[in-house]
Parts: structure tokens; sequence; C-alpha cells
């Protein structure tokens, strides 16, 4: 298969109102399939951002985090931004497919006010106090009896 041919797309979401897509170079392809390497190296293994997508503060922040090899998409899905935010799910899978239906389960979970009430895990840059970031936080979702008890 050539490089220059483009037997794939940019992936397709259907958005509830509210929400808006402010970047998306997320593709078709999954790394496990037979693209050539430099299609895969420039559309998916070099793309830290490939997707965002808004609605007020609430973030969906979706890249491709390490290597070729052990390296996998990511979501954060955030409420507030990087520096001063909450952090409700962090998910990561090496599969095209599954990432795109989790980032459809989060956002239909957000239509559904499930994230209303969550804390989740907070930064806050300004605070010399708060060491955290989300990168010491892996596969996170809010248990469930966290949502039930606020």
């Amino acid at each position: 298969m050539s490089s220059n041919r483009r037997d794939y797309r940019i992936e397709s979401f259907d958005l509830p109102i509210g929400w808006k897509i402010r970047r998306n170079v997320f593709t078709t392809i999954d790394p496990k399939n037979d693209f050539p390497m430099e299609v895969k190296d420039a559309e998916i293994f070099d793309q830290e951002d490939m997707l965002l997508v808004q609605n007020g503060e609430y973030i969906l922040d979706l890249g491709w985090y390490g290597d070729k090899a052990e390296g996998s998409f990511c979501i954060h899905f955030i409420k507030g931004n990087w520096l001063t935010g909450c952090l409700l799910e962090k998910f990561r899978s090496r599969n095209q497919q599954e990432i795109k239906l989790r980032i459809e389960e989060i956002i239909s979970a957000f239509e559904l006010y499930r994230f209303k009430n969550i804390q989740g895990y907070c930064v806050n840059d300004n605070d010399p106090n708060c060491l955290r970031d989300f990168s010491f936080v892996d596969q996170f979702e809010p248990r469930l009896e966290d949502i039930q008890n606020r």
C-alpha cells in the first residue's frame, strides 16, 4: 500500500447540542492495521492532540501518549482545564474503535448528568502545595459509590 493512498478518514461524531469540536485529526486508522509506518507515524504516533471536544467548562481531549510499541490512545475528560481542573475520567487503549466507543459513552453519560456531582481528581497549578497533575493517574474513572454519595 502506498503512503500516498488515503484509505482512511477523519473520525466523525454525532454530538448533542452544546458540544463543539475544537480540533479533530482523529482518523479511522487503528495502530494494528497494515497501513505503512510513515502513515501511522503522521496520523497516530506523532499526534498528542488528536481531538478536542468542549461543552462549556467540560473538555474531552484525545491524544497518543508514549512510543509506537508501548503507547496508547488516551482520553482525558476534564472539568476546567489542564492547569486548574478536575479529571473526571481517563481511559487508555490501543484499539481505535474502543476509543471511539468510549468517547461516545462519556458524552452520553454527560448528557444523562452522570458527571454532574463528581469532583474527580483535581489539580491546581496556581497552588504551590498542589503537586499533582493528571499524568500521575492512569486508568481513572470515578467509582459508583463516589457518584452515589455526592
